[in-house]
């Protein structure tokens, strides 16, 4: 527990929804600036989307519990994490739908709705990470858990599904 004196937390932030919005921000701020980045690199589009993918697997791996308490919280129609998505998705989603744009086309991937093309991407990526978060909690096989997170959660793992799915939409 942080030995935080209550009376500078609320002198900093008023309420909990203020901490709890100032905290996604944060987390927020720090992706977005290198997935603008990132998804500037590379010759062509496809480049450009490969690298915008693999900053969006990284971290969602990094931040994996992050999306689970955030998923909860959509779920369950929490004020802060709506406000949070209303205010955010449509940043790093424009970026992705201008770059699956391109590579449309450039005859790069196939022409389907783009909703659908990132919508089935990010599924590849992102999922294992939530679902590697998950099994933590699982106390009867510790070993195999922790192998299996070791595989699904490095690096080139994630670069690996980033590239399966890419061949998945390919034209």
């Amino acid at each position: 527990m942080a030995k935080v004196n209550l009376g500078m937390f609320h002198y900093h932030f008023k309420t909990k929804d203020a901490f709890k919005r100032r905290v996604l921000q944060e987390i927020y701020e720090d992706f977005f600036a290198n997935f603008t980045l990132e998804s500037a690199q590379g010759d062509n589009s496809r480049e450009r989307l490969r690298s915008a993918l693999i900053v969006f697997g990284k971290f969602s791996r990094d931040y994996r519990k992050f999306f689970v308490f955030l998923l909860r919280d959509l779920m369950s129609q929490e004020k802060e994490a709506l406000r949070f998505v209303k205010r955010n998705f449509k940043r790093h989603s424009t970026i992705l739908l201008r770059l699956v744009l391109e590579c449309q086309i450039a005859g790069q991937i196939v022409n389907a709705p783009p909703s659908q093309v990132i919508g089935f991407i990010m599924s590849g990526i992102q999922m294992p990470n939530i679902i590697a978060g998950q099994l933590s909690s699982i106390r009867k096989f510790p070993k195999e858990v922790q192998k299996f997170q070791q595989l699904v959660l490095s690096d080139e793992a994630i670069v690996q599904r980033v590239e399966f799915a890419l061949k998945g939409v390919a034209n």
